[in-house]
């Protein structure tokens, strides 16, 4: 968060939203694929879910309404 207010741009602090969505988490609920089982092609990185999450926390954060 430093590093973005010394540089002029938003941060946007994904940490309370993704609370128990890490990818120990059962598919529906996490938002990061594990490295072992993971639904897409990308282990270790987020799923559908994760990244709508991110873009909607993104948007809000900028205030823009995402419909």
């Amino acid at each position: 968060m430093k590093a973005a207010d010394q540089t002029g741009v938003h941060f946007v602090d994904m940490a309370s939203a993704s609370a128990d969505r890490d990818a120990c988490r059962p598919t529906g609920q996490r938002w990061i694929e594990p490295f072992n089982g993971a639904i897409n092609a990308d282990p270790v990185h987020p799923n559908a879910a994760g990244e709508t999450a991110m873009a909607t926390q993104t948007l809000s954060h900028l205030g823009i309404d995402d419909a």
